[in-house]
């Protein structure tokens, strides 16, 4: 779940946004029935998750947790790795976190109607409780945990997973802070972001 990550790669483009943040929760023919800048979010997000699927520092991220959580150590790094840029926002970028937050809320409010029902149903507990701005807080972290085990129906131990990023803090974030900056660089390459 690091909807953070993905949303800030979208380059403040609404429909882009919307297609990042939903690219998990649709399949196949799905996609063509969507607005042409959802279905370049969705590409975007895919790329992406390919991107950082193949990289060593995400590798080396990802074998810290393996030993506990096998496969779900990528969906860990996923959620720790937004736990960074929350906490070092100020370093990619020059817009408030808050605003940006509140940007992107506005923006899946108002196209809703894209969300699938899944998304729909928990959009209105992510605004209230302002999930994407404290995944920076131990709790913001916790809680997306909380919310990855309940969906789990094998790993229930995934929420313990936050003693895992209090123990290996320094490196994790070492890994995202040196991993992050070439996300970046490989979107505007791949000339999506400007």
């Amino acid at each position: 779940m690091n909807y953070l990550a993905h949303l800030f790669l979208s380059d403040h483009e609404p429909q882009k946004m919307v297609g990042n943040f939903i690219a998990d929760f649709v399949r196949g023919n799905q996609v063509q029935d969507l607005p042409l800048g959802i279905q370049q979010g969705i590409k975007l997000h895919h790329k992406i998750d390919q991107f950082t699927d193949q990289h060593p520092i995400v590798y080396e991220s990802k074998l810290i947790l393996r030993p506990l959580y096998g496969k779900y150590a990528a969906v860990l790094v996923d959620v720790f790795y937004d736990h960074f840029l929350s906490r070092q926002w100020q370093v990619f970028s020059s817009q408030d976190r808050q605003a940006f937050c509140e940007e992107v809320y506005q923006n899946l409010k108002t196209n809703e109607q894209w969300l699938p029902t899944s998304l729909q149903s928990y959009l209105p507990d992510m605004i209230r409780h302002n999930w994407l701005y404290y995944y920076g807080e131990w709790e913001g972290v916790r809680r997306a945990l909380q919310n990855l085990a309940n969906r789990s129906a094998h790993r229930k131990d995934l929420a313990q997973a936050l003693s895992s990023l209090q123990t290996h803090h320094a490196i994790f974030e070492q890994h995202f802070l040196a991993f992050f900056p070439e996300l970046i660089v490989y979107c505007k390459e791949i000339g999506k972001i400007n």
